[in-house]
């Protein structure tokens, strides 16, 4: 199936790009897969008829977001030489506590073509196929997810350029290839260029699961996604807003100490300048 819409906050796309900076290596996707339904009004006039038939249609969009990665130390570090997926090493990469997996990258060097390999190609199909079988008969697994990441050092090194591009597996068989797809980014306000920018959350799983709940899967009305969002970030400024109360009791009770150790040193500089008047009178000649 196709992934539809790819959507990644900017933050976890910085980091992802750092790792790469790296070195050759790869790693994993991990995300999830909401399908929202919209109901369309049709309203079509039949030619030779007078009165037109109405009715409405349901629409499903699908959306795939990329919530974390996980980049690992070098190449075939989940697959051997031929590109088939080892299941084991990758059960113990994947962990317990992230989103399921939905793809993988690979981090090449320089002076080399943003294309997929005949290797990364076969490992994108042997992971599809080990994510078939981790799912039941009525489950549906995601769409696998390819990236890959580029570097091209300039300047002597002193500079270090970084490219990425996204695949996803068409029609599930080699002889279809791997076909980009681009990426949105979560964070960037859109149609307002670089210059202005949407709030981004200060933590990340949290961002994410605003961005599913915004979502709302099937089965669930737009609108209990939205209020479930709402409430979520109303929480979150409630935290904000608590936290900036007490940095700005602690700041008050600073300046009190301030204010008082003023008074002190005052009261401090008149005891001396009086002694020092008594001290220049028990000096004067007789």
């Amino acid at each position: 199936a196709s992934p539809g819409e790819l959507h990644m906050c900017g933050a976890s796309l910085a980091l992802l790009l750092s790792s790469s900076g790296l070195g050759t290596r790869d790693g994993l996707l991990f995300g999830r897969v909401a399908v929202c339904t919209h109901t369309l009004f049709q309203d079509d006039d039949d030619d030779g008829s007078q009165a037109g038939s109405t009715g409405m249609q349901q629409v499903q969009d699908r959306h795939t977001y990329i919530t974390s990665t996980l980049a690992c130390a070098s190449l075939c570090s989940f697959y051997d030489a031929s590109g088939q997926v080892q299941g084991e090493r990758l059960q113990e990469l994947m962990g317990v506590g992230r989103d399921p997996i939905i793809g993988w990258f690979s981090s090449r060097g320089q002076d080399t073509l943003c294309q997929p390999s005949m290797r990364e190609t076969a490992v994108t199909l042997s992971l599809q196929n080990w994510m078939q079988q981790q799912v039941d008969q009525s489950g549906q697994p995601p769409p696998v997810l390819m990236a890959l990441l580029m570097q091209h050092p300039d300047h002597g090194g002193a500079t270090l350029t970084l490219d990425y591009r996204y695949f996803y597996l068409s029609g599930g068989q080699p002889t279809h290839g791997l076909q980009p797809l681009e990426l949105s980014i979560t964070n960037l306000a859109q149609g307002l260029g670089h210059k202005a920018y949407e709030g981004l959350s200060s933590v990340m799983a949290h961002a994410c699961s605003l961005a599913r709940a915004a979502g709302a899967g099937v089965g669930q009305p737009p609108a209990a996604g939205l209020t479930t969002a709402a409430e979520a970030a109303l929480k979150q400024v409630a935290d904000i807003e608590g936290n900036h109360q007490a940095l700005l009791r602690e700041l008050q009770a600073v300046c009190r100490q301030v204010t008082e150790g003023s008074a002190q040193l005052q009261q401090l500089e008149k005891e001396g300048i009086q002694l020092a008047a008594e001290l220049a009178a028990l000096t004067e000649p007789l």
